[in-house]
């Protein structure tokens, strides 16, 4: 039987194959496979975006003022303790305001038309149990934001924000806010979409010195305003009830112009212990018998 010839095996050259195929792939084909690469690891930090990184890029764009305290979860859907400061070197610097509860949220991209809104953009849910009534819904598009309408419970502290005179009066109490539904726009004011609302400043007190403070409430005082599609404000304020009187009316545009006087029947005690507060206020009325009424003016 003759014997069967053996061949040895010759083996491929993988380094020689390589070449091959990396001289097959054009190079603008190379270009495209790692911008695709490059996409795909976008995209992954982009739906993976964590909460704590959006809660660093809000502190940084707000200068500081509004905090995401224990941020969890992601961009588009996540949670944290929201809180409020005034930076600075003044004596409430860097002195942090949390609202109780957590504030949860929910973000999605809109990207054609839908019956919620007619151009590319967000839809962004939010929940705050202790301070929203409902979730509220925000649509955000490229040159425009709509809000839905809702209900808020916000402690007064956080008027300290707003500066001067509010960071010196130290104003403590609740305020209940109220608004519709509406949309502001960078472009022309939309006839008929005016946002309008309340504010109401519920058994609010002063903390400026303990004989002001000794004073509760001043009283309870009612904000009503409105808004065009521009965001251009107006606004009238009125007392409810309480010693200290105010009323007045303002705009974005023109600031507030109003009064504040104690009102009459007020024990003599009580009057003696505003005096201070009223010289905060504003400026003392001229003519006679207005000795407990003082001229407010805010802004421009």
């Amino acid at each position: 039987m003759p014997a069967l010839a053996m061949h040895p095996l010759q083996p491929s050259s993988s380094r020689g194959e390589t070449r091959g195929l990396q001289a097959a792939i054009p190079g603008a084909t190379k270009v495209w496979i790692g911008a695709a690469a490059l996409l795909v690891v976008l995209l992954t930090l982009l739906i993976l975006f964590p909460a704590n990184w959006l809660a660093s890029w809000i502190a940084q764009r707000s200068d500081g003022r509004i905090i995401l305290a224990d941020a969890q979860g992601t961009l588009w859907r996540g949670s944290a303790v929201l809180g409020f400061a005034e930076p600075g070197n003044g004596p409430l610097a860097n002195r942090a305001l949390a609202l109780p509860g957590r504030v949860e949220w929910q973000v999605n991209p809109i990207f054609r038309s839908s019956p919620e809104s007619s151009v590319p953009g967000l839809a962004i849910w939010l929940q705050h149990d202790g301070v929203l009534t409902q979730p509220l819904q925000l649509q955000l598009g490229m040159s425009s934001f709509s809000v839905s309408s809702g209900q808020a419970n916000l402690p007064l502290a956080l008027s300290r924000l707003a500066g001067a005179p509010m960071n010196t009066l130290r104003l403590q109490g609740s305020a209940q806010l109220q608004w519709n539904h509406f949309t502001i726009s960078s472009g022309k004011a939309t006839p008929g979409d005016v946002a309008a609302g309340t504010i109401q400043l519920i058994d609010v007190s002063s903390a400026i010195n303990a004989a002001i403070a000794s004073v509760r409430p001043l009283g309870t005082y009612r904000m009503n305003w409105q808004a065009d599609s521009l965001g251009r404000l107006q606004y009238q304020v009125l007392t409810v009830n309480g010693p200290l009187m105010i009323d007045g009316q303002g705009s974005s545009a023109a600031g507030f112009s109003g009064r504040a006087m104690i009102a009459p029947g007020t024990p003599v005690i009580t009057v003696q212990r505003l005096q201070p507060l009223l010289n905060v206020l504003g400026r003392r009325a001229n003519d006679a018998g207005n000795e407990q009424t003082v001229t407010i003016r805010i802004g421009s």
